[in-house]
């Protein structure tokens, strides 16, 4: 069966934190602190956080973007800045980020 051209432009980030135990709470505070400034920016066609529901130190973000420019523009925005620096104590490990696109239609 041939696949058919991408139906939906742009690119998809899948982005996973793990908070530190007793850290969800104040790591999910911050992470809704980005909703809204990220969901205005230029480029940003959604912006979701879904909690794991078999991990429950477990966020991850759920991004579509219009290019990877924007994507990049959102690495580099004050508020994703702020964000990574009141958090980084919270974190157990590293930020995984995932940049895709779709091959579905």
């Amino acid at each position: 069966m041939t696949q058919q051209p991408n139906s939906a432009p742009g690119i998809r980030v899948i982005a996973e934190a793990h908070a530190r135990d007793g850290a969800l709470e104040q790591l999910l505070a911050q992470a809704k602190l980005l909703i809204a400034p990220t969901r205005a920016e230029p480029g940003n066609i959604s912006y979701e956080i879904l909690h794991d529901l078999d991990d429950p130190n477990h966020l991850v973000f759920v991004e579509h973007w219009q290019s990877q420019a924007h994507f990049d523009a959102h690495l580099a925005s004050e508020h994703l800045a702020a964000y990574s620096q009141v958090t980084s104590p919270l974190l157990a490990g590293k930020v995984r980020i995932v940049t895709a696109r779709t091959l579905t239609p």
